[in-house]
This record gives structure tokens, C-alpha cells and sequence, in this order.
């Protein structure tokens, strides 16, 4: 377990001092450029696997901890209007996925456009 930037760190698929083998399979579906956000004890893997270049809209995939894909969408960012924000480190900038949209650690959050 890792902490980097006060984001919790922690790659299923090396470390395993802390799981069991029950909890580590299926991480093998996890991408390997996917990174682990935790919030209150629960958390996801996410990955993103495409940003505009405008750093507004990206498609990511999220899974749940055995490696089970919970969604795959096209994400866009909703911000106040005076406190705009853009997708420059989805890795520090995530909070939690609600089950729908990807609330960021801001006022922002990522709303997801089926």
C-alpha cells in the first residue's frame, strides 16, 4: 500500500501481503494502466482509456476490486461556471464513483453521457 498525494495506492496484482487469493482473483482483468481509488473503505479501479485533447470529456472504464468491469462510459466534466476545472491528473482528482457519475474531490464531477 502506497500513499501518494493523500490518495491511497495500492496495486492487487503485486502486492499481496494483505489479500487473500479470494480477493485477488480476477484482478488479472484489471488494465494495467488502471489505478485504485479508495473513499471511506470502499473503492474502484479506474482506467482511462481515451481524453480528449481539451481535457473536458474521456472514456473510462471502471471496475469493482475482483476485477469485475461495473461501467464502461464517455465521461464529461460538470463544473460551476466560476470554478472551471480540467482533467489534468483523474488520478489525484477522483473522489468516488457514486454508481453513476464520478464525483471529484472539487465541486466538479464527471457526468456520464450514455
Amino acid at each position: 500500500m502506497i500513499k501518494k498525494n493523500g490518495i491511497t495506492e495500492f496495486d492487487k496484482r503485486t502486492d499481496r501481503t494483505e489479500k487473500t487469493p479470494v480477493e485477488l482473483k480476477g484482478t488479472e482483468r484489471i488494465p494495467k494502466t488502471a489505478f485504485w481509488i479508495e473513499n471511506n473503505g470502499n473503492g474502484n479501479w479506474f482506467n482511462v482509456d481515451w481524453m480528449h485533447n481539451h481535457k473536458n470529456n474521456a472514456t473510462i472504464s471502471i471496475f469493482d476490486s475482483f476485477g469485475n468491469l461495473i461501467t464502461k462510459g464517455h465521461f464529461f466534466i460538470v463544473c460551476p461556471s466560476d470554478e472551471l476545472e480540467f482533467m489534468d491528473d483523474l488520478k489525484t482528482q477522483i473522489d468516488f464513483y457514486d454508481g453513476q457519475n464520478i464525483q471529484l474531490k472539487s465541486n466538479c464531477y464527471l457526468m456520464n453521457r450514455k
